[in-house]
Protein backbone atom coordinates (compact mmCIF):
# COMPACT_ATOMS: atom_id res chain seq x y z
CA UNK A 1 0.00 0.00 0.00
CA UNK A 2 1.47 3.30 -0.79
CA UNK A 3 1.37 6.15 1.35
CA UNK A 4 0.04 9.48 1.38
CA UNK A 5 3.39 11.42 0.05
CA UNK A 6 4.46 7.84 -2.30
CA UNK A 7 0.63 8.76 -4.26
CA UNK A 8 1.57 12.47 -4.46
CA UNK A 9 4.70 12.00 -6.12
CA UNK A 10 3.54 9.54 -8.62
CA UNK A 11 0.71 11.56 -9.10
CA UNK A 12 3.25 14.60 -9.64
CA UNK A 13 5.42 12.63 -11.83
CA UNK A 14 3.27 11.49 -14.16
CA UNK A 15 1.87 15.13 -14.80
CA UNK A 16 5.56 16.61 -15.54
CA UNK A 17 7.05 13.39 -17.02
CA UNK A 18 6.78 14.70 -20.36
CA UNK A 19 8.98 18.18 -19.88
CA UNK A 20 11.85 18.30 -21.99
CA UNK A 21 15.10 19.48 -19.57
CA UNK A 22 18.19 20.24 -21.92
CA UNK A 23 20.71 22.69 -21.22
CA UNK A 24 19.94 26.16 -21.57
CA UNK A 25 18.16 28.71 -19.31
CA UNK A 26 14.95 28.31 -17.12
CA UNK A 27 13.46 30.74 -14.47
CA UNK A 28 11.97 29.08 -11.28
CA UNK A 29 8.22 28.74 -11.43
CA UNK A 30 7.82 29.67 -7.62
CA UNK A 31 10.41 32.54 -7.65
CA UNK A 32 10.94 34.41 -10.84
CA UNK A 33 13.80 36.25 -10.57
CA UNK A 34 15.97 33.45 -10.08
CA UNK A 35 17.39 32.36 -13.51
CA UNK A 36 19.19 29.02 -13.16
CA UNK A 37 21.30 27.55 -16.54
CA UNK A 38 21.15 23.79 -16.69
CA UNK A 39 24.87 22.85 -17.80
CA UNK A 40 24.13 18.93 -17.93
CA UNK A 41 21.97 16.31 -17.08
CA UNK A 42 21.46 12.49 -17.31
CA UNK A 43 19.46 10.25 -16.74
CA UNK A 44 17.67 11.06 -13.13
CA UNK A 45 20.10 14.36 -12.36
CA UNK A 46 20.72 17.39 -13.38
CA UNK A 47 23.36 20.52 -13.05
CA UNK A 48 22.67 23.34 -12.45
CA UNK A 49 24.28 26.74 -12.03
CA UNK A 50 22.68 29.54 -10.24
CA UNK A 51 22.94 32.55 -13.01
CA UNK A 52 23.15 35.20 -10.58
CA UNK A 53 25.82 33.99 -7.48
CA UNK A 54 27.15 30.97 -10.11
CA UNK A 55 26.46 28.52 -7.54
CA UNK A 56 26.44 24.77 -9.21
CA UNK A 57 24.15 22.14 -7.98
CA UNK A 58 22.95 19.18 -8.56
CA UNK A 59 18.70 18.55 -8.51
CA UNK A 60 17.03 15.32 -9.76
CA UNK A 61 15.09 15.71 -12.95
CA UNK A 62 11.96 15.56 -11.40
CA UNK A 63 12.62 18.50 -9.30
CA UNK A 64 13.80 20.34 -12.34
CA UNK A 65 10.52 19.77 -14.79
CA UNK A 66 8.49 20.73 -11.77
CA UNK A 67 10.12 23.80 -10.66
CA UNK A 68 11.66 25.69 -14.00
CA UNK A 69 10.56 26.77 -16.89
CA UNK A 70 12.57 27.61 -20.32
CA UNK A 71 13.70 31.23 -20.65
CA UNK A 72 12.77 32.68 -24.25
CA UNK A 73 15.88 34.34 -25.47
Amino acid sequence: MLTKGQKKYIEEYEKYKDVVIEPGFYLNKNRPIIEYEVLSFGLDEAVIKNVKSGHVTTKTLHWCRKNLMEVKR
